[in-house]
């Protein structure tokens, strides 16, 4: 029928991945810690939409040590077979222990497909925003928010390396004011192992960076960066 027709064409459009890791540990200590992370892709010859998701949940001992989101969405356009215009792309990141209890950026740009040969996939792009924080924990008397411009500079790296193996790099920054951290930074890059038909095993390292973080109510400043090694089990469609 048509409408058999229309939803298969639709489907033939998405694209995206879900993986998931979780450890635990009981005795002397008892820890939690789980991570996902998801992705979905909705390309046709002229527009793309993106959407990312990373999060992390870490206890020890009923305390929480580390609770951070990050939620990126953007929507490209092309105007040839490589060169993008991105109308609109925002991001939501979430970490109290860097003093962030809500930062939202919203921008305009572009990109360019360097390559694009279905093992191997690179992009750049720059552009224009605005970002907001919402800090978590400040000094009596500071303001417990930030606005500022900011310029966003990014890329994306995929190579299917074999068969069973791929390699992939994502990094972007954004040069903001001194009051929103100057510089910050996020980092995804690591390898995806074939384990089983649309199953993968999945090692990545994330490395976020805030140049000069907002100082805590009680005098402490934060770290500047925060490493974190993830192990999870994805499927892709």
């Amino acid at each position: 029928s048509e409408m058999c027709i229309r939803d298969s064409k639709e489907s033939s459009y998405w694209s995206g991945k879900l993986s998931a890791g979780l450890n635990f540990r009981t005795g002397n200590t008892e820890q939690t810690e789980y991570n996902a992370k998801a992705n979905f892709k909705r390309r046709t010859p002229i527009n793309r939409i993106n959407f990312d998701y990373l999060g992390n949940f870490s206890e020890s001992d009923d305390v929480t040590i580390a609770d951070n989101q990050r939620l990126n969405v953007a929507w490209n356009r092309f105007l040839s077979q490589r060169f993008y215009l991105t109308p609109v792309n925002g991001e939501y990141y979430r970490d109290p222990f860097q003093n962030i209890a809500g930062r939202w950026t919203i921008g305009v740009g572009a990109g360019y497909t360097v390559v694009d040969t279905g093992r191997v996939e690179w992009d750049v792009s720059a552009g224009l925003g605005y970002q907001k924080t919402q800090f978590d924990d400040v000094t009596q008397g500071e303001s417990t928010s930030a606005n500022t411009p900011a310029l966003t500079v990014g890329t994306f790296y995929d190579n299917e390396i074999t068969g069973w193996m791929d390699f992939f790099f994502k990094y972007n920054f954004n040069i903001v004011n001194e009051e929103s951290g100057t510089y910050t930074h996020h980092l995804d890059t690591g390898f995806e192992f074939e384990f089983f038909g649309d199953f993968d095993f999945d090692v990545s390292l994330v490395w976020d960076r805030t140049q000069d973080p907002r100082e805590n109510s009680d005098g402490t400043v934060p770290e500047q960066d925060d490493f974190r090694m993830i192990f999870g089990l994805g499927y892709s469609f």
